[in-house]
Parts: structure tokens; C-alpha cells; sequence
């Protein structure tokens, strides 16, 4: 019913966002295009499923190039 994405640098700066449950972050910035640097990057993801539960994640994802 409801979905969310989105991915911070380590600066704290959102650098992909998105509420399509079918896209993901390829590890570039979703502004400007540019490939993001190897490194940590923050994630979270919160959502309603078709019954109500809510989903609420975190993590962090390794880019590497």
C-alpha cells in the first residue's frame, strides 16, 4: 500500500529516494547523476503492507566499486 526508500551519505545528505517498490539505487546520486564514492551508506526503508503491517528498516549498504 505504501512504500519508501531512501539512501543517505555519510554526510547525512539524501543522495536516492524513491516510493516505487520495482527501483532500486544503481550508486549514483539521483540529482546530478554522478557515481557516488566507494563507501557506507545508509538505508531506510518503510512501508504498509496490503494488511496493514507496517515495515520499518534500516541498514547500511557497502558500495563497491
Amino acid at each position: 500500500e505504501k512504500f519508501e526508500f531512501v539512501v543517505f551519505n555519510n554526510w547525512g545528505k539524501s543522495v536516492f529516494y524513491t516510493k516505487d517498490i520495482n527501483l532500486g539505487w544503481d550508486g549514483k546520486n539521483q540529482v546530478t547523476g554522478e557515481d557516488m564514492p566507494q563507501g557506507a551508506y545508509v538505508y531506510f526503508v518503510n512501508a504498509i503492507t496490503k494488511d496493514g503491517t507496517p515495515i520499518n528498516r534500516q541498514g547500511l549498504i557497502n558500495l563497491i566499486r
